[in-house]
């Protein structure tokens, strides 16, 4: 008994998600040259990639798991303007205002040329936590303090 490779991919990450998906499904798994990968990327395909392995009798289970379709989408419905406006998405609160910020390449082009090219970008502040988050805020939910 010992531990089989049952997926490979070119990034961390990647192997990341589908350990995620066996340990939701009770399946123990090991990501294996992980942290070489991470630190020598160029190996990844002489290497194989970053592998996942199970335990040999979970090999069927894993691998039906990890053929399964997974719907994020349902998890994270897409933000529209009558859910976005209701609250803050960290502490619910709805004392919200407009926010002006800068993209970060546009700041990272200030710190080196002391100049910003770019306009800011409208984005949304909870008054509550300080949450900042890069929607715009319909004018219709504006709110006063």
């Amino acid at each position: 008994m010992g531990w089989i490779t049952v997926a490979r991919y070119t990034y961390p990450y990647e192997a990341h998600i589908a350990r995620g998906k066996l340990d939701n499904a009770g399946i123990e798994a090991f990501i294996a040259d992980e942290h070489t990968i991470s630190t020598h990327w160029i190996y990844s395909q002489a290497l194989g990639g970053v592998r996942v392995q199970v335990q040999e009798e979970s090999k069927d289970l894993a691998l039906r798991v990890l053929a399964e379709e997974t719907n994020v989408q349902d998890e994270f419905p897409e933000r529209t303007e009558a859910n976005m406006s209701c609250h803050c998405p960290r502490c619910s609160s709805t004392a919200l205002e407009p926010a002006l910020y800068q993209a970060k390449t546009t700041q990272v082009l200030f710190l080196l040329f002391g100049t910003t090219p770019g306009a800011q970008q409208q984005g949304t502040r909870c008054r509550s936590c300080g949450f900042f988050w890069d929607e715009a805020l319909p004018a219709q939910t504006h709110q006063s303090a």
